[in-house]
């Protein structure tokens, strides 16, 4: 009789996914030292996720808004300032079919953000918040790998390719570093907001961990220390280098890292001649990095005894491959006007990148999208700080193969070396780069055997001692052969068949009872 050869798969099983918009809210006073609010210049930040909690048919998403605010006053010697801090939120997603214990994952990003002035000590932070949760859960499915002593026992098999994660790591790379102004600059009065763009410029997979090498741009909006109380912007790149912990990994795996800032603290210091010309900077962004390794196993998806009748119990799996995972570079130019005032100077520009759609379309896969732009600048008609919100849109194209069109798609998109530019008193000139980050996708879906139970011996004195059977469409010669409990390989030598490939519809094949 024969004996079953046991083998796990082990696999990660979308549970379910759900997205929502929120609406962030709350009040923030300006502290006693700074004076009243006469206009919002600008207000920016970011949303993070700190927990995401699992429980029956739900993902609650906790988080944080951290915001930057920067606002003109009226009447005073300085009149710019700027104010941050943060508002904590949370948000259930309905997710059918998620259970305490299974995993959830979130991706949360400000889709909107504005400040309204309710008194002159007091400002109202509203943001649209948008929010993509994920229920997976860990599934374990013992299957029919092989059968031995298969002398009764005839099987099919089939070799299965999915892609898994091998190793993961989430740490954080700490920036303690600083900015010094040129003497000929002015002292600094007081900072406004200080921004941090980090991203990666390379990596390398050796002995168990991966070196990923990557610049950290930080920019500080300031007040000089002169008579005119001018704004100035300043910008400094810093090189890093991180090492993560990658297991089980090698130079040709697939991999996926990601930056995400986590905190940013500054201090105006004094340089060697006394002067406040340093901004101290500490800056933490975690680095998120995952390999990908390709699994095969070979798994049993039909069988039949020759001598027994039996029953096969059988489980349907979903397992997710990915085939690549692209970069694609966008330099990206783009003028817009400035309706309010005249521009005298660009001080800075934060540009957020937002998807709208992605189609395929001739051959290739098109991604749209509009940056969500913000310019600080100076009014020359006013002769004072003053700032603007923009979309400029964006498009990005990408050759597809043929196998590529059948794909499923994951994009996620950064925008790096980033800046603004006057081009004349009422037109902003924005450069960029725009990085498109493709995960092609495909998923397979087949039933594996689990069990195999015995019914009992075939009476094979009841069955025909010689039939013929014309191949009907979509009909196999492993089709015919179970069909009447013969062995593979005596049906093919009976019909002097060398392949299966050579039976084709309307073929007679003869089928005489084995003794």
């Amino acid at each position: 009789m024969f004996e079953l050869i046991n083998d796990t798969f082990v696999y990660r099983e979308k549970v379910g996914t759900n997205s929502v918009e929120t609406i962030v809210e709350g009040e923030v006073y300006i502290s006693e030292e700074m004076p009243n609010i006469e206009k919002i210049i600008s207000a920016n930040g970011n949303a993070k996720v700190k927990n995401i909690a699992v429980t029956t048919n739900k993902a609650s998403v906790y988080g944080d808004l951290n915001f930057n605010i920067v606002y003109r006053s009226d009447g005073e010697e300085i009149n710019t300032f700027g104010t941050s801090g943060n508002i904590d939120f949370m948000e259930d997603l309905e997710i059918q079919g998620a259970k305490e214990k299974m995993d959830g994952n979130s991706d949360i990003y400000i889709d909107y953000i504005s400040a309204e002035i309710i008194s002159e000590r007091k400002i109202q932070i509203r943001a649209v918040i948008k929010i993509d949760a994920e229920v997976t859960n860990k599934q374990s499915i013992e299957y029919i790998s092989d059968v031995s002593n298969v002398s009764d026992f005839q099987i099919k098999t089939k070799n299965i390719k999915y892609t898994e994660v091998a190793s993961s790591d989430i740490s954080t790379v700490y920036l303690n570093d600083f900015i010094e102004l040129d003497m000929n600059m002015d002292e600094i009065s007081n900072v406004l907001r200080v921004d941090a763009n980090a991203y990666i410029v390379e990596t390398d997979i050796m002995s168990e961990r991966m070196l990923i090498e990557g610049m950290c741009k930080i920019g500080v909006l300031y007040v000089e220390d002169n008579k005119f109380s001018s704004i100035n912007y300043t910008a400094k790149e810093f090189p890093f280098t991180h090492y993560s912990e990658i297991k089980n990994s090698s130079e040709d795996m697939l991999r996926k890292i990601s930056t995400e800032l986590s905190n940013i603290e500054f201090e105006i210091d004094k340089n060697e001649d006394l002067e406040n010309k340093i901004i101290n900077i500490k800056a933490d962004f975690n680095i998120c990095s995952k390999i990908y390794k390709d699994t095969e196993k070979s798994v049993v998806t039909d069988g039949y005894s020759t001598i027994s009748s039996i029953e096969l119990l059988r489980n349907n799996v979903i397992v997710e491959s990915i085939d690549e995972i692209k970069t694609v570079n966008t330099e990206y130019e783009k003028t817009f006007d400035v309706v309010d005032g005249s521009v005298k100077d660009v001080y800075t520009v934060d540009i957020v990148p937002k998807i709208s759609e992605k189609r395929v379309f001739n051959d290739k896969l098109v991604i749209e999208g509009f940056l969500d732009t913000e310019l600080i600048y100076l009014n020359g008609d006013i002769d004072k700080i003053d700032g603007m919100r923009t979309n400029l849109p964006f498009s990005v194209s990408v050759n597809l193969t043929e196998k590529q069109q059948k794909n499923e798609f994951d994009v996620d998109i950064n925008v790096y070396k980033f800046s603004g530019y006057r081009k004349n008193m009422s037109t902003v000139l924005v450069n960029a780069e725009i990085v498109s980050e493709i995960t092609y996708k495909s998923k397979k879906e087949f039933m594996v055997i689990n069990n195999v139970n015995d019914l009992g011996s075939i009476d094979s004195k009841e069955m025909p001692s010689l039939v013929f059977r014309v191949v009907q469409p979509g009909e196999t010669l492993w089709d015919i052969a179970k069909n009447y409990n013969v062995s593979m390989n005596y049906l093919m030598k009976l019909n002097e068949i060398e392949s299966e490939s050579d039976v084709l519809v309307g073929d007679k094949i003869l089928i005489e009872r084995e003794l």
